[in-house]
C-alpha cells in the first residue's frame, strides 16, 4: 500500500517534482540507501525507496532539515560509488525465523480468513461510501443492498407474522419497515431497497414457516472463537496452516432450534440463477459458521440454508466430509 501511494505521488507531477525529507543523519540515510540496493524489501519508508533507486554514480545532496545548535543548516553530500557497508546489508537482509507466525494476523473475520487462505492478494473493499452516494436505493451497491435486507430481517417482529397469508405478510412487513424507518433503525434508501413481497414469499415457504414457528432463535449473533484452521477447512485447503491457531470473528445471520439441533440460515441478495455456483461461493464460509455454532453451543447443526431474500428462494448447503476433525 505504501509503494502504491509513492507511485501515485511520483506519477502525478506535470512539469517538476520536488521531494523533501527530514533525517537525523544524512550520512546514515545515504549509507542505508546504498545498502538497500541489495535488500530492497527492507525499505521502511518512502525515502529508503528513493535513495535505493538512485544511480550509483549520481551525486546525492540530502537536506538534513535540522538546525544545528549554532543555528546553521547543514547539507551533506555523498559519493555513491563508495563501498557498501556489508554489515548493514546483512542486518537489512535478516529475517525472523518463524516467518509464518510473523505474517499471521491475531484476529480475522471469517471472510478475512478465507481471503487470506484462498486469495491473499485480492483487492479488498474500500471504506464505507459517503452518504450522498447511498441516499437512494438506485445508487446502492450490492453490498449496501444486502445490508438493508439484513437490517430488516434482524428487526422484524416475527410473532406478528405468524399465521398470515402472503398478501397479509407483505402488508405486515411493509408496516414494520415503516416503523423501523420512523424509529431511525433503517434509512429511507434502505426502506426503498427492500422488496416486501419477496420477503413475504420467503416466509410463506417451507423454510420461512419453520422459522416463524421456532421457539428458540438467534439473529445477527456475533461470535469470537479460537480455533485451529484444520478444524474448519479441509486438509488440502488448510495446507501448512492446519495446526495454526487463530481468533476468528463473525456474525451468524440467523439460526433456530428444531428437534434439539440447529438450522443455520445465511441471507444473501444474489440472484438464484445458478444454485451450484452460489453453493460453491459460500460453502466454506457457511461451514465455518456451522463449526463455530457447534463449538460454542455444544449442539449439532443439522441443516444449512442459503436464503435468497430478493427472490424468496432457499438453497440447502451440505457439509463437506473430508475434514481432519470429522
Amino acid at each position: 500500500e505504501e509503494l502504491r501511494i509513492l507511485y501515485v505521488l511520483l506519477t502525478r507531477a506535470q512539469d517538476q517534482l520536488i521531494l523533501s525529507a527530514s533525517v537525523r543523519s544524512a550520512e546514515k540515510a545515504l549509507a542505508k540507501g546504498a545498502a538497500l540496493r541489495h535488500a530492497p524489501d527492507a525499505a521502511s519508508c518512502h525515502l529508503d525507496v528513493i535513495l535505493a533507486a538512485l544511480d550509483e554514480d549520481f551525486p546525492v545532496q540530502l537536506h538534513r532539515g535540522l538546525v544545528e545548535q549554532a543555528g546553521e543548516e547543514a547539507t551533506a553530500q555523498a559519493d555513491e560509488s563508495e563501498a557498501v557497508d556489508e554489515a548493514l546489508v546483512s542486518e537489512l537482509l535478516w529475517q525472523y525465523p518463524d516467518a509464518m507466525a510473523a505474517h499471521q494476523p491475531l484476529k480475522l473475520t471469517v471472510t478475512g480468513l478465507l481471503r487470506e487462505l484462498h486469495a491473499p492478494d485480492a483487492a479488498q473493499e474500500l471504506i464505507e461510501r459517503p452518504a450522498f452516494l447511498t441516499e437512494t436505493a438506485g445508487r446502492m451497491t450490492g453490498a449496501e443492498r444486502g445490508t438493508a435486507y439484513h437490517r430488516v430481517m434482524q428487526g422484524l417482529e416475527l410473532n406478528a407474522l405468524r399465521g398470515l397469508g402472503q398478501r397479509a405478510l407483505s402488508a405486515g412487513i411493509r408496516a414494520q419497515m415503516d416503523a423501523m424507518l420512523e424509529a431511525g433503525r433503517i434509512d429511507a434508501a434502505q426502506r426503498q431497497a427492500v422488496y416486501a413481497p419477496a420477503l413475504a414469499q420467503f416466509f410463506v415457504g417451507e423454510l420461512g414457516q419453520r422459522l416463524l414457528q421456532a421457539q428458540i432463535l438467534r439473529r445477527e449473533w456475533p461470535f469470537n472463537l479460537r480455533m485451529r484452521i484444520r478444524e474448519a477447512l479441509t486438509a488440502g485447503e488448510a495446507g501448512d496452516y492446519g495446526e495454526e491457531e487463530i481468533l476468528v470473528q463473525g456474525a451468524i445471520d440467523c439460526c433456530f432450534e428444531e428437534a434439539g439441533k440447529w438450522v443455520l440460515l445465511d441471507y444473501k441478495t444474489d440472484r438464484g440463477d445458478d444454485a451450484a455456483a452460489l453453493t460453491e461461493r459460500y460453502q466454506d464460509q457457511l461451514r465455518m459458521y456451522a463449526h463455530a455454532l457447534e463449538r460454542i453451543t455444544g449442539m449439532e447443526v443439522a441443516e444449512i440454508r442459503l436464503c435468497l431474500l430478493r427472490t424468496g428462494e432457499s438453497i440447502e448447503v451440505s457439509r463437506k466430509t473430508d475434514q481432519n476433525n470429522c
